[in-house]
């Protein structure tokens, strides 16, 4: 009959095997890495904004898509061009249809929207102002350009000394490197003629140019900044590649899974190697730090290795398996891009459990120092002092605790597309130039249906008119586009003498100018109306500055449309700009609150390993805590939370709750005390803490506003639940001596 092993024998026989084969295992791990090596070529880039589309609102999303496919695609560019001389000069009309011509030959560009394009009332009918301005001599020039400037002045600036293209992409190159490309084209052609471009093409450039900027600077900066702080603490070659190799492999396993699994690198994807080194170092710095303790102890080799194993294994498995649950949560998040984010690093960390374990052995044999290295400090006196600072420490974080729970209602979320783009960068400044000069950088859709008939009834039409002015008169700096404007505008220039209703007076008059206004399947107007006049469209240029004010404009013109419509009429309110901030404000609620049920699953998942709920507890309220401080920073600084900094708290439990698990491990080591686990984890936790604070803080440098903004905040909440980690440290020891057998 075969005799069972106890756990203490079995860890003994699986580290003598490993420290005996270290490079059998080594090269195990290698294989693992070679296997899953072959996705890294599956990998493409998408810088496309599909990404952040959010999945679960799918009414908003057909509504999206549907109106995109009735009347055209959303992909355009914004171009500004200043002039030298007055917008309606004959040099710089010139010179403006010139890049006309050129932006309409880029390939991929579907049609180049300009005062060229604006409706001109003749006695021959309505006509593009470009046609009219070819044909018309130069005396007669003035004539039309006085009839014309109130229609002419949708594409211009308030000082007629900037000019505004509209350029749209075709279908067929909705692929975001087609856009890039032709992005790139239309920054050559603004660039050459003074002017700039914003707009979905450019964003992507922006976007390009982040990727290149972190990946190529912050990442190597961060990783030097790193090994100079290993070498210096641990003055041996395998502590410096321990975290290296381990780090490394895992980052080419994450990388790989993306490609098997068709995940493309995205702007998110930046903070993955970042965050795989951060936990990866901490659990190799507890290791090389317990193998020196055997190593000092008296214990050799793979003795010493056993006794490493013995102290951290546990440890080791908990933090690993509790980091890589708080990202697969992340996992379950409506948006893409932070769905595959969070499964990404979920397998990142188991990758990097196994890979630890395998190259240990490998690793640690040219860790074992020549003389123990300890931090020079009086761990005695810190001890005492954290002992009498037990009670008013917690008295202190208690009440802290009840002021940030209510505050807490006050939290707000705005995914706001303008602070995207870091202060004083080249793409603030457009957005600035831009809102300066005309209505909005962005726009949207309104969609108008009747009860009855369709839009060749002039009553129809009068229920469309009133509503937008009505609209106007709630926000009379927005820019609303429409078919019923243009005819406002053109019945204007016609006659001085008549109103601007005069379109409206008659059936013949309306169906004309319906007819001539439809006329040409490339005019600026035969958008505005479906193809069997059912249903009606506004362009709406709103110019706001964040996308709660976006909200509230929408909601607004939501309530008003539900409150004066006749009854049967339908409308639909979409626009990508909207549909993006909406969907990423949903899923930032979504990541918070997926946090409590997160620290639950923690609490129970290291009720196992501790055995103990006080534990368990005071290894998460670290993190918690941090975190409810930082909510509070958010709602008094008005600084609201956004898709990526609503990543801060798992980051928080994944990276923070590592210290906290070793130090309550080490509390539970018999003949331990609060001087002794300081003294024997002071190093590992300095060192890891300092590797973190340069990765966050390389982070906090990225040109992409909301990931500078997570590695502040980061940083913030890691220095936060360390220093609560050590105050509710004695609470653990006093738990231990009132257990202890008398």
């Amino acid at each position: 009959m075969p005799v069972e092993m106890s756990p203490q024998v079995k860890l003994k026989s699986l580290a003598g095997n490993l420290w005996q084969h270290p490079l059998r295992w080594a090269g195990l791990a290698l294989l693992l890495v070679a296997v899953m090596s072959p996705g890294l070529l599956r990998l493409r880039v998408n810088l496309g904004f599909d990404g952040f589309l959010y999945a679960s609102d799918t009414s908003m999303l057909h509504t999206h898509r549907q109106i995109a496919a009735r009347y055209g695609h959303e992909s355009v560019a914004l171009a500004g061009i200043p002039l030298e001389d007055e917008l309606y000069d004959n040099a710089s009309l010139e010179r403006l249809d010139r890049l006309r011509q050129e932006l309409s030959r880029v390939e991929g560009v579907s049609s180049v929207r300009s005062l060229f394009d604006v409706p001109v009332q003749t006695n021959q009918g309505i006509r593009p102002f470009g046609d009219l301005w070819e044909e018309t001599s130069e005396p007669e020039r003035k004539s039309l350009l006085e009839r014309s400037s109130s229609l002419l002045d949708h594409f211009a600036g308030p000082d007629r000394r900037h000019a505004l293209f509209v350029v749209e992409m075709d279908e067929a190159y909705r692929d975001p490197q087609a856009l890039l490309t032709i992005g790139m084209e239309l920054e050559t052609l603004t660039r050459e003629a003074g002017g700039w471009q914003i707009g979905e093409p450019y964003y992507l450039m922006h976007q390009r140019a982040i990727m290149l900027h972190d990946s190529g600077r912050l990442i190597p900066a961060a990783l030097v900044g790193f090994i100079i702080l290993i070498a210096v603490a641990y003055r041996r070659a395998g502590a410096v590649a321990f975290p290296l190799l381990t780090s490394g492999a895992s980052i080419a396993v994450a990388f790989a899974f993306m490609g098997w699994c068709g995940m493309p690198i995205s702007i998110f994807t930046f903070a993955i190697p970042i965050l795989l080194l951060l936990v990866g170092s901490t659990e190799d710095l507890f290791l090389i730090n317990a193998f020196q303790d055997a190593c000092a102890s008296g214990h050799d080799g793979g003795d010493a290795y056993y006794h490493t194993l013995a102290k951290l294994a546990k440890p080791l498995a908990a933090t690993a398996f509790t980091t890589a649950a708080g990202f697969f949560v992340v996992g379950s998040n409506p948006v893409s891009l932070l769905s595959q984010f969070g499964l990404t690093l979920g397998v990142g960390f188991i990758a990097n459990f196994m890979l630890t374990l395998l190259i240990s052995p490998l690793c640690l044999r040219y860790a074992k120092p020549h003389k123990l290295r300890r931090l020079p400090w009086d761990w005695s006196q810190s001890a005492q002092w954290l002992q009498r600072m037990r009670t008013p420490a917690s008295v202190l974080l208690g009440g802290l605790l009840l002021a940030t729970v209510l505050l807490l209602p006050r939290l707000r979320v705005d995914n706001d597309f303008f602070s995207f783009f870091t202060s004083g960068s080249e793409s603030s400044q457009r957005l600035d130039q831009y809102m300066e000069q005309f209505p909005g950088p962005l726009f949207f859709n309104v969609t108008l249906q009747p009860a009855q008939g369709d839009f060749r009834s002039e009553q129809n039409m009068r229920v469309a008119r009133d509503m937008r002015k009505q609209f106007r008169q709630l926000y009379p700096q927005a820019d609303v586009r429409s078919l019923d404007a243009y005819m406002e505008d053109l019945a204007r220039m016609r006659s001085f003498q008549q109103t601007p209703d005069a379109y409206l007076t008659s059936p013949g008059a309306y169906k004309g100018y319906l007819a001539m206004l439809r006329r040409g399947e490339h005019q600026l107007t035969s958008r505005l109306v479906a193809n069997d006049y059912k249903e009606l469209r506004w362009v709406v240029a709103h110019p706001v500055s964040s996308s709660t004010e976006l909200r509230t404009l929408t909601d607004d013109l939501e309530h008003s449309l539900q409150a004066s419509l006749p009854e049967g009429w339908r409308y639909s309110i979409a626009g990508q700009y909207n549909l993006i901030t909406r969907g990423l404000d949903a899923a930032t609620w979504a990541s918070i609150r997926t946090f409590p049920w997160m620290s639950l699953f923690c609490i129970l998942l290291l009720g196992l390993f501790f055995r103990s709920p006080l534990k368990s507890m005071l290894a998460v309220i670290p993190s918690l805590l941090s975190l409810l401080l930082l909510a509070a920073y958010s709602i008094l600084s008005e600084q609201p939370v956004n898709i990526v900094t609503s990543l801060v708290p798992l980051i928080t439990i994944a990276l923070a709750i590592d210290h906290a698990i070793h130090l309550l491990a080490h509390a539970g080591l018999p003949g331990s005390s609060l001087q002794t686990t300081f003294r024997e984890n002071s190093l590992p936790i300095l060192g890891s803490f300092t590797c973190m604070a340069i990765l966050l803080l390389a982070t906090s440098f990225s040109a992409f506003g909301p990931v500078a903004t997570l590695g502040r905040w980061g940083l913030a909440a890691q220095m936060l639940a360390l220093l609560i980690t050590i105050l509710i440290l004695p609470w653990a020891f006093a738990a231990k001596h009132k257990s202890a057998p008398h």
